[in-house]
């Protein structure tokens, strides 16, 4: 099984897919073109889930454009504690 994670700035997406041995990172930028096109690649690599971290507005039309194509989307929270 094939895994993925996207991890989102304000102009460039970095995504992991790992097939439980080793990892590939790709980048794309954050225009809706480069959006489907980052979709198609995890979606010809048999993946369907992707779990991102909340980074706020910049989440929206990524996970749209997920949603769109039927992929699942998992929003991760990192929680930080001073313990």
């Amino acid at each position: 099984m094939k895994t993925c994670g996207y991890d989102v700035h304000k102009d460039m997406i970095f995504c992991a897919i790992y097939d439980g041995k080793d990892a590939v990172v790709t980048k794309c930028d954050t225009f809706t073109p480069d959006l489907e096109a980052m979709c198609g690649y995890i979606l010809s690599q048999g993946v369907d889930t992707v779990a991102m971290v909340s980074t706020g507005i910049y989440i929206s039309a990524i996970r749209t454009v997920l949603w769109q194509h039927g992929m699942r989307v998992v929003v991760v929270t990192l929680l930080c504690s001073s313990r």
